[in-house]
């Protein structure tokens, strides 16, 4: 059974504009690095992902595939995570006995919504946020936020990084 999820907010993308459509805006520069920044915190953490899902928007897509590369895995691109997704789609990917930790990256405010459903907590996410939900009886429990300016310092306290999530 999965006993970690990873919620992550895509990183920060184009603008929107009336003449291209929305699921085809990409990642700028600074989205870039916010994902890369995904990825090296967990890994500061020492967070194995054995499964890394997006949405098919491209800016998921693109978030997904840079944490991935750091971890050597695969991303595949699920059309359940695209903006609308609920709760029962976590629930389904928590029932899994083939991973242990999932990472899902999508889009707000599904993930609000999704936090709160599964916590009665209400976190907002910023560009490249992560939330760790963790099972527990009668509902999930939220192990950890992790907004950018907090996985910077993550980053950059290699001795003991978890005393920045934990403060």
């Amino acid at each position: 059974m999965v006993s970690e999820v990873y919620l992550i907010r895509h990183a920060s993308a184009e603008s929107a504009s009336p003449t291209r459509n929305d699921s085809e805006r990409n990642l700028t520069a600074s989205g870039i690095a916010e994902a890369t920044q995904v990825a090296d915190c967990l890994q500061t953490l020492g967070i194995v992902i054995d499964c890394i899902r997006c949405s098919p928007l491209a800016r998921a897509h693109q978030t997904a595939q840079l944490i991935a590369h750091q971890y050597a895995l695969p991303v595949t691109v699920d059309d359940r995570l695209a903006p609308g997704f609920d709760y029962s789609i976590v629930q389904n990917f928590a029932q899994s006995r083939q991973y242990r930790s999932i990472a899902l990256i999508a889009h707000q405010p599904d993930l609000t919504w999704i936090v709160w459903s599964a916590t009665g907590v209400q976190q907002e996410f910023a560009c490249a946020g992560i939330v760790r939900l963790e099972p527990a009886k009668p509902q999930w429990r939220l192990a950890f936020a992790l907004a950018p300016h907090t996985q910077e310092l993550v980053v950059s306290r290699r001795d003991d990084p978890w005393t920045q999530v934990n403060s």
